[in-house]
Formats: structure tokens, C-alpha cells, sequence
């Protein structure tokens, strides 16, 4: 995994703001070629600079108006445990 430069900084940025900008619109705002661009996103990727791609549903229009940020404790942690309390998450959403 090497060092992030200037460019690679500035896209990720972009990607950051709009996921789906495609490498076409990229280049054209970072003023280099197609090419470069889509081995920089590649390279991003597999070294894992880039985990994935994601869609910010609007949570209430999807019938979801409340977002709950839950921390769970355990007293023991092994798998019994563990294996419990996902599926007493599951089982709850």
C-alpha cells in the first residue's frame, strides 16, 4: 500500500461527495485523462483506500423516522455469548 498523493487525495474527495461520478466527469474535473483515473479508483480499491460504495436513504421516506445509535456491554465475551446477543439484535430489527 503506498502513499496517497495530491491527486489521488482530490479523488477521493470527489468520490467522497458523489460516488457516482463516473471517470469521464472525474478526469474532466481533475484535468487528466480517462485512463489514469479509472487504475487511480482501481488502485484506491484494492488497496483498500476505498472499502465501497454506499446509498444514503432518505430514513423517513422508507417508513424508518427514528436512528438509533446502540453500545453493548458484554460481562463474558465468547461465542455463546456473542451468537446470543446478534440474534437478539436481529430479531429486533
Amino acid at each position: 500500500m503506498g502513499q496517497l498523493d495530491k491527486t489521488d487525495v482530490e479523488i477521493l474527495q470527489v468520490l467522497q461527495k458523489d460516488a457516482k461520478v463516473n471517470t469521464k466527469e472525474l478526469s474532466e474535473k481533475l484535468h487528466i485523462s480517462k485512463t489514469p483515473i479509472y487504475e487511480r479508483i482501481k488502485r484506491l480499491e484494492n488497496d483498500g483506500y476505498i472499502k465501497g460504495y454506499v446509498a444514503l436513504v432518505d430514513n423517513k421516506k422508507v417508513g424508518l423516522p427514528l436512528i438509533v445509535f446502540c453500545n453493548v456491554s458484554l460481562a463474558v465475551h465468547d461465542d455463546e455469548h456473542i451468537n446470543y446477543g446478534v440474534l437478539f439484535y436481529r430479531r429486533y430489527l
